[in-house]
């Protein structure tokens, strides 16, 4: 437990990153299996990139004193890569639905609250990446005086 004390604002932000990322695949695995994108299906991408980002959110957290900083902003650009990865086809799977809303009919309720939450999920995703991009460029998740 140690580790939790010698941690600066960065690794806490990584935390945060790591925490919108994993209700950012909550969104989406609900978006995908119920409403009215029901039949869509899930894109393994959007839920396995940010499950490997938040295992090593987690392993950086906990071993960031043990690892050297290089390592450490190396790290947490690949992770932030895989949420952007996750951002990126999150949008693709969601941009017929959102292209559907553009179309001058009438829509249910439904179809809108599909899009806004899949919007949202989305805008989660891009927070969590760039929160990561933040962690790379200070490159240093534990304090100073600890070392």
């Amino acid at each position: 437990m140690s580790y939790i004390k010698k941690q600066n604002a960065f690794g806490w932000l990584l935390c945060a990153g790591a925490v919108l990322s994993l209700i950012s695949m909550i969104i989406y695995i609900v978006n995908s299996t119920s409403g009215f994108l029901a039949g869509s299906g899930v894109d393994a991408l959007v839920v396995i990139a940010p499950v490997i980002a938040i295992l090593g959110s987690v392993a950086l957290f906990m071993f960031s004193d043990k690892i050297d900083e290089r390592l450490v902003g190396l790290a947490t650009f690949l992770i932030g890569m895989l949420l952007a990865l996750a951002t990126v086809q999150f949008f693709v799977v969601r941009i017929d639905a959102m292209g559907e809303l553009l179309n001058p009919i009438p829509h249910t309720e439904v179809e809108i609250s599909a899009v806004n939450v899949a919007i949202t999920g989305i805008v989660f995703y891009a927070v969590s990446m760039v929160i990561y991009v933040v962690t790379t460029i200070a490159g240093r998740l534990i304090k100073k005086n600890e070392e």
